[in-house]
């Protein structure tokens, strides 16, 4: 609203300068304000005596006035995003108690008139940051950015609505590029708009807070008696159930996992591995919505070469995909190998329990509770779209069809990578015991079926066009479009995790034993290489501030990175598990087999990790939840039965 020249130390001058008979000064910060003439006539009202306030320096309307937005510096180096001060526009009352402050976060794009001046496009260039990323007014909002758009936050009387905060803030910038060949368009998204009002816990918030505090209270409750319980546990059930629900005990049994001796200890330190890269993907691009004050180097960072580390993230979701079918056909294989029948109904329900059930609570508590603790512009503007589009829906997140509502209309969109696997493993019984006793057949069922989602994927990437690898000039509608296609829908991984069942019933089939003869070892390692370099630098030229989109180019990339990628991954878990590979694979493979990538017991933990990007992880109810697989080692033999299929 204040957008020409005040700033703090423009009002505290008035206050320590100006004689206290003279007005002057407030006069010239009254000046600041807009006129709001075309207002609800309440807002006329307050709107008149906050100017008047701010004329006689009183210091609820100076605070009002101070907590707009205001020009900064450094705007051509992309310093656009000004969101004013959330907490002491809400924090404002008038004596009286009849005027509070209302904090709105419009939304500007400004665009040149054709046949403008060389200065005018390279000035706006630079202020939207060289439209590294781009999008529009009509693009819903959700947590990625656009360049192009311009935050500013407006602190205005409680009695004005949206239609004056937009009003108000077009009387500001018209005055402002007058004389300009630029343009503005100006929105204020529904309930972008904040007051200081009280919040009522709901029942929903209240059992959310129950699902929270009593399992961590518990657990740390019975942390703190074990020692107590321990001399009694081998005779009274309720000793060994309290026990099992110690916080430090279930901790140390969490990350203790005894290796055994065909364990594929390498493969899950990959896979921990790439499900750590995965956090941490998650992690920085929420650096992206920080309102940077030199966002156009920041997102000039994006045109290093190495940002190809990040920009390939196929590469990283393909990785965890793959080698969780690794693992989950490997020890199913066991099973069948040592003669036993798969119980296909216990694995589903084990593997629901394991992950569902910790997701569902972490979703309902970010959905019901996250609100009430959390607020702000950047909690409006980015984040709160995640526990609106949750509200009645969380029951996709127990179903799997979460992702069939589209991006940004999912629940809980970051679990998409859990919600893929889950769905893949619902194959994995069938395709186990098919690769097992049939491994000729199953073999050409899965080189059909890989073949018919390469061309269902190559009719999607044609249909819409879709930019595979990202580039610079990615624009807001290319992220919901590579999502919806390419990111959420399990069928795209079904190759790849294909790949790594086949790898892992391999593994089992030759008991991880297989003496490779040195030429063809070297002509592996050079093939995978060659390989891991397509995968992940062979686009290099995408980080080029300039960069033309090359449809054929990387289309076909998205066709057959993953099938080298899986290659690649299949022949270090091969040359790995085996026990074959050369000095420094050895050393690679003894750094995987830590216990510190020993996540098979926490994988659960970890993969919510991966779905909270601001929910903060819950130890008491991992503890509980860890807790229930000790548990069943010591419930009477008539509930074992029933309770065992939800062991690891």
């Amino acid at each position: 609203m204040n957008l020409v020249a005040s700033n703090l130390l423009f009002i505290l001058g008035a206050l320590l300068f100006t004689p206290a008979s003279g007005n002057g000064f407030g006069q010239k910060l009254r000046l600041q304000s807009p006129e709001f003439k075309e207002s609800s006539a309440e807002c006329k009202r307050q709107i008149e005596i906050y100017h008047a306030a701010i004329e006689g320096l009183e210091l609820w309307a100076l605070q009002m006035l101070d907590a707009n937005a205001k020009i900064p510096p450094g705007i051509l180096r992309g310093n656009v995003d000004q969101l004013g001060d959330f907490e002491q526009c809400l924090s404002v009352r008038s004596p009286d108690n009849q005027i509070r402050g209302k904090y709105c976060l419009p939304e500007i794009e400004f665009k040149l008139a054709e046949n403008s001046s060389k200065n005018y496009v390279e000035i706006l260039n630079l202020a939207q940051a060289k439209r590294q990323v781009t999008g529009n007014l009509t693009d819903p909002t959700f947590y990625n950015v656009a360049n192009n758009i311009f935050l500013i936050g407006l602190c205005l009387p409680d009695a004005c609505d949206e239609k004056d905060a937009v009003a108000a803030l077009a009387d500001q910038v018209s005055a402002l590029i007058a004389d300009s060949p630029l343009e503005a368009e100006i929105i204020l998204r529904k309930g972008f708009c904040r007051t200081d009002d009280p919040t009522h816990l709901s029942t929903e918030a209240i059992s959310a807070i129950v699902l929270l505090v009593v399992p961590t209270l518990l657990s740390l409750v019975c942390w703190a008696s074990e020692t107590s319980f321990a001399a009694s546990a081998e005779k009274r059930l309720s000793a060994r159930v309290l026990m099992s629900l110690s916080l430090g005990r279930c901790w140390k049994l969490l990350w203790s996992r005894p290796e055994q001796h065909d364990d594929l200890g390498c493969t899950n330190g990959m896979r921990a591995f790439f499900l750590i890269l995965l956090y941490f993907l998650h992690k920085s691009a929420a650096m992206m919505m920080m309102p940077l004050t030199n966002k156009l180097e920041a997102f000039g960072v994006m045109n290093e070469k190495w940002t190809l580390l990040v920009k390939m993230f196929w590469n990283y979701v393909d990785g965890f995909i793959f080698l969780s079918a690794v693992s989950t056909a490997y020890y199913a294989a066991r099973t069948i190998k040592s003669g036993k029948k798969l119980n296909i109904p216990q694995m589903y329900l084990k593997r629901y329990i394991r992950f569902v059930v910790l997701l569902l609570v972490i979703a309902f508590s970010y959905t019901h509770l996250a609100p009430l603790i959390i607020n702000g512009p950047l909690w409006m503007r980015y984040l709160e779209f995640t526990s609106t589009n949750c509200q009645g829906k969380i029951w996709t997140l127990a179903t799997f069809t979460s992702s069939f509502n589209g991006f940004p209309n999912n629940c809980f969109d970051t679990s998409n990578h859990l919600t893929t696997d889950l769905l893949l493993y619902l194959l994995a019984p069938f395709l186990v015991i098919a690769l097992w006793y049939q491994p000729s057949r199953s073999v050409n069922f899965i080189f059909l079926m890989c073949n018919l989602v390469v061309y269902y994927k190559y009719h999607l990437i044609q249909s819409h066009n879709l930019p595979v690898v990202a580039h610079n000039n990615y624009d807001r509608k290319s992220t919901i479009k590579i999502a919806n296609y390419l990111l959420f829908p399990a069928i795209i991984r079904l190759p790849t995790y294909m790949i790594g069942l086949c790898t892992g019933c391999y593994l089992q089939k030759i008991n991880c034993k297989y003496n490779l003869d040195r030429k063809i070892f070297w002509l592996g390692n050079c093939i995978a290489g060659l390989m891991a370099f397509y995968c992940v630098a062979w686009h290099y030229e995408t980080g080029s501030e300039n960069y033309v989109h090359h449809y054929e180019k990387t289309l076909v990339y998205g066709l057959i990175q993953p099938f080298l990628w899986s290659f690649v991954l299949s022949w270090f878990v091969f040359i790995c598990a085996t026990g074959q590979a050369g000095k420094y694979i050895q050393i690679i493979r003894s750094f995987f087999r830590r216990k510190l990538f020993n996540f098979r017991t926490a994988e659960p933990f970890l993969q919510q990790l991966l779905v909270c990007d601001v929910h903060p992880a819950k130890p008491g109810l991992q503890s509980s939840a860890v807790a229930c697989y000790n548990l069943l080692d010591r419930l009477p033999p008539f509930h074992h039965h029933i309770f065992h299929i939800l062991r690891d």
